[in-house]
């Protein structure tokens, strides 16, 4: 099962524009692990395990337009956090 994270996502403090990319990561994989478009300043993206190694407990790092925003967030399976995250 996946950890849903969903909130509001600002840049410089105002709605993000539609279509504006969230993207999630592990410090460990070289890609994203879940990935959202923004849609009236808000986002909505699943966190799907990957492999057969464990998420439990890992810090998720969340980028807006590739950009780190310095919010982070715990995985767990099944769970579902309200994170909202900005860049400035």
């Amino acid at each position: 099962m996946p950890h849903v994270f969903t909130g509001s996502v600002t840049i410089n403090g105002a709605p993000a524009p539609d279509g504006a990319e969230v993207t999630v990561w592990v410090k460990e994989y070289d890609g994203p692990v879940g990935a959202s478009i923004a849609s009236g300043g808000n986002y909505s993206v699943l966190v799907h395990q990957h492999g057969t190694a464990s998420f439990g407990g890992k810090t998720l790092i969340f980028k807006v337009k590739g950009q780190d925003t310095g919010e982070t967030g715990r995985w767990e399976r099944g769970g579902a956090t309200v994170l909202d995250i900005s860049l400035n």
